[in-house]
């Protein structure tokens, strides 16, 4: 376990809301469950902070949240690269209007930029790829809106990206 504070998590939701200009006209889709850092930090907290509304599942279920996305018009949402894997892999994913989703934040694992590419295909939108961990209450280093993170030579894969702000 890791001992935070609120002033760690405080920090943390306005770090994410100040690097990717979240307001309360955003959607955020809970695609991390709340018991995670990602899910308490960058979701819960960020959408509590600028009081914008939270779209939730039950679980898991690419077909239920593509529903949703294009449904409540998503706008934001932080989660794990095996999510959006799944997410490009269903067959509805060309079919659903996700160009809402301008704020897709991503973490977990080295993104390879063909997959960044195959993202940004179907959604029209760029993944931004970001490390954290529960030690720093999420952001350790992100790719802001409006920035697109260098490929890494030696692995292929897309750099994590920047401090946060602050």
């Amino acid at each position: 376990g890791t001992l935070n504070t609120h002033g760690n998590l405080a920090y943390a939701c306005s770090a994410f809301a100040t690097a990717y200009a979240m307001t309360g006209d955003d959607v955020v889709l809970a695609l991390a469950p709340f018991i995670h850092v990602t899910g308490t930090s960058c979701l819960f907290a960020v959408a509590t902070l600028i009081g914008a509304p939270i779209v939730a599942a039950y679980r898991y279920d690419a077909s239920e949240l593509l529903r949703l996305i294009e449904k409540w018009r998503v706008t934001y949402t932080n989660g794990p690269l095996t999510a959006y894997i799944g997410l490009l892999n269903h067959p509805d994913i060309h079919r659903r209007d996700l160009r809402s989703l301008e704020k897709t934040l991503c973490g977990g694992a080295p993104v390879a930029p063909g997959v960044a590419a195959a993202y940004e295909a179907a959604t029209g939108n760029y993944m931004h790829n970001t490390y954290g961990l529960t030690e720093t209450t999420s952001p350790g280093i992100i790719t802001p809106l409006g920035a697109r993170g260098p490929i890494d030579e030696d692995t292929g894969a897309l750099s994590a990206g920047f401090p946060p702000p602050g």
